[in-house]
């Protein structure tokens, strides 16, 4: 096996693992195990945990800025939808987006990661934004307040619905996210 691929073998493990357990529910010893990749090898590749996830963190922050702009000559109510459905995604394989996971053991979490991490959630928070203002300009969004207050609300809400989906199903991550989109009146 390459060192590319050891490398993307170790970004995708550590992902799943991740989105399963969170940042404290893993160690090297984990992914040496599941991947058959001795630690050295991994400590070659991520010196420090905080790196691996770091990285990690930077390519989903990769992933959903690509993911944007795939959506930009859609509707708002489009947008926000493909943003719900984005995440179901997890909660149908019985996971969580990291991001979730992650932030419920923010305290613990080292610098590297919570800068990361942040970052992540900005992106996020300043799409989120964009898609109510302009779906507000366009009388798809009836709201009242600031779109940039509203974009936290509902990427915190969809954080909540998956880790809830966790324990209750995929119907109480349904049932979470239509609500919301009913709360915004959305324009069909």
């Amino acid at each position: 096996m390459s060192v590319t691929e050891t490398r993307q073998r170790l970004l995708d493990e550590t992902g799943r693992l991740l989105s399963e357990r969170s940042y404290n529910g893993f160690s090297y010893a984990d992914l040496s195990s599941s991947l058959g990749i001795r630690k050295p090898s991994i400590h070659y590749h991520f010196p420090r945990k905080h790196d691996l996830v770091s990285e990690v963190i930077r390519s989903y922050a990769h992933g959903f800025v690509g993911w944007m702009h795939q959506q930009a000559d859609r509707s708002g109510s489009e947008q926000l939808r493909a943003y719900f459905d984005l995440f179901e995604g997890f909660v149908r394989e019985g996971r969580a987006c990291p991001t979730a996971t992650l932030v419920a053991e923010w305290g613990t979490l080292p610098d590297p990661v919570v800068v990361e991490l942040t970052r992540l959630m900005n992106t996020q928070v300043d799409w989120l934004t964009g898609v109510l203002e302009r779906g507000r300009e366009r009388e798809q969004f009836h709201f009242e307040g600031l779109a940039a207050e509203l974009a936290r609300l509902v990427a915190s809400t969809v954080q909540g619905a998956m880790l809830s989906a966790r324990a209750l199903g995929l119907p109480v991550y349904r049932q979470i996210v239509g609500q919301l989109s009913s709360l915004l009146r959305t324009a069909s």
